[in-house]
């Protein structure tokens, strides 16, 4: 089944085993599943705004509900295979 899910929100940590962001939509997503990802950069300082900055394919690790007072999901998510900065990711 494929997913179309367009939001903005802020990548808070990514290291070479995956990634970490926050946003303010309910994600359609579920621990688990594997997904394709198109992560998009629109902070101008970063160099490279509106050029795909992941494209990846991630299993989704866990989705974190709002904290107390907050409003923003977090999703972690595991590199399976694709391409960071243009450089290939390779699972292990």
């Amino acid at each position: 089944q494929e997913i179309s899910w367009a939001n903005s929100g802020n990548l808070e940590n990514i290291s070479p085993g995956g990634v970490y962001f926050v946003s303010n939509d309910t994600p359609p997503l579920e621990p688990g599943q594997v997904r394709n990802f198109s992560i998009t950069p629109a902070n101008e300082r970063l160099g490279f705004p509106g050029t795909t900055f992941i494209e990846a394919t991630c299993r989704v690790v866990r989705i974190d509900p709002p904290r107390l007072g907050g409003y923003d999901f977090g999703v972690a998510l595991e590199f399976l295979s694709g391409t960071l900065c243009n450089m290939p990711i390779h699972s292990t």
